[in-house]
């Protein structure tokens, strides 16, 4: 269902793009607003993608398993009122230091550009109060094993995208998208709530500090560590790109999104839906199914990785000149973002394998050890591609991030294996 669904939301996200480069081209204007998701987007992951995705998850599994609804819900609603409470406030503190922090952002951008830049910055930040409420939502509906309509948010939010390009952009411009971005977050939300209501789970909005609350958020601030060193990459990445000229921050963010449709197709959809499975045998203290379903997700990531990042390496320059080649989007473009989408298709494996290791540690409640890898691999991406900037231009970020994520496999591979031998003997003993 995750795999399907998510092909839906590429292919809507593959249409996004087209329309995107047909409309405004590798320019200025896009530059500017593929450039203001930066902040927001660290804002959201620092705040509630640290909780949702490694620590939520497995506590309100463990509830759940044991039957203790009541505690689960209100480990659900304490968490929403402690993220609004916490978006809000570091949200106006960005809204009105966005002017010098976009000129961090994209240091290579000219004085009019970064302007454009901190405006869209600050319209950006509205969507985030919709993704903290949904993505709550989705963490309950994947630890209750529901995941079409959460798989479908995602195909929402792109046709709210959609929709602006093709019905405000004309009048707005590039605010127009912006809006329609805001829209799309909104339907992202909506469609959670309705299956939240279906599946009967519910949350109590209401601040307790019970210890299932403090659990999670000690299990957070590994992640919010690691989850930051994410984001301060994209960030680096986007500064790089910025010094290379008009259009090379669009052309990263297009063949990042190329490189990403594979990884998410089946990278992050098998180990989102493999995580409820192990954070159940994990609760039941069953290692011989942890490892039974851990060995076989990976298997099947790499069985189907391998192959994927070949195709995707010859048919680079088709895929790109199909998807995007139209419009303002000229021949240049379409060679740089394929040249860039080449070196991209080395992290494909890697990446997708990664994901499923990492949910193998947070199973067993762990966020330490995967982000102490997260931490060492992104220092040597970020300093890989630092070092080559100047040696093959943008090339370098797509060739660090390549590196970087090769480094993270035997590192997780074999950290995991000693972990796992040691929570369940302890365990049983």
């Amino acid at each position: 269902l995750l795999a399907a669904t998510s092909a839906l939301s590429y292919t809507l996200g593959l249409l996004r793009d087209r329309s995107l480069a047909a409309a405004f081209g590798a320019s200025d204007q896009l530059d500017a607003y593929q450039a203001s998701f930066i902040l927001p987007d660290f804002l959201f992951n620092l705040l509630v993608a640290a909780a949702l995705s490694a620590a939520f998850i497995p506590v309100f599994t463990d509830l759940r398993t044991q039957q203790r609804d009541d505690e689960a819900a209100h480990l659900a609603g304490s968490l929403l009122v402690l993220g609004l409470c916490a978006l809000l406030v570091v949200g106006a503190a960005l809204f009105l230091f966005a002017e010098p922090l976009t000129a961090l952002v994209a240091p290579g951008f000219p004085a009019e550009k970064r302007a454009l830049l901190t405006t869209l910055t600050r319209f950006m930040l509205l969507p985030q109060l919709f993704f903290l409420v949904s993505n709550l939502l989705g963490g309950m509906l994947v630890s209750a094993k529901r995941f079409f309509f959460y798989g479908l948010s995602p195909a929402l939010y792109n046709l709210g995208i959609i929709a602006g390009i093709f019905l405000l952009a004309p009048r707005f411009g590039v605010y127009g998208v912006a809006a329609g971005t805001t829209i799309g977050a909104a339907l992202h939300l909506m469609i959670r709530i309705l299956d939240l209501r279906r599946a009967r789970l519910s949350l109590l909005p209401k601040l307790t500090l019970s210890p299932h609350v403090r659990r999670v958020l000690f299990l957070m601030l590994p992640r919010m560590i690691g989850l930051t060193a994410v984001q301060a990459q994209l960030w680096v990445f986007t500064a790089i790109a910025s010094t290379f000229g008009e259009g090379t921050v669009t052309v990263w963010n297009l063949a990042r999104n190329f490189q990403s449709f594979p990884v998410s197709l089946l990278g992050i959809a098998l180990a989102t839906s493999l995580f409820p499975l192990l954070a159940e045998s994990a609760s039941l203290r069953d290692r011989a199914s942890y490892t039974r379903h851990l060995l076989r997700g990976s298997g099947l990531t790499l069985a189907v990785a391998l192959p994927a990042a070949a195709i995707m390496y010859l048919l680079r320059l088709f895929i790109v000149n199909l998807f995007v080649g139209t419009g303002a989007f000229d021949a240049q473009a379409i060679a740089r973002t394929a040249a860039m989408l080449g070196v991209y298709t080395l992290a494909i494996p890697t990446e997708r394998l990664a994901h499923v290791l990492a949910r193998g540690f947070y199973a067993l409640q762990n966020t330490l050890i995967p982000v102490s890898v997260s931490l060492v691999t992104i220092g040597v991406s970020v300093s890989t591609s630092l070092f080559l900037a100047s040696r093959v231009g943008a090339l370098s970020i797509p060739a660090g991030f390549a590196i970087g994520t090769g480094l993270q496999i035997p590192l997780l591979a074999l950290l995991l294996r000693v972990w796992v031998r040691r929570t369940f003997r302890a365990r049983a003993a």
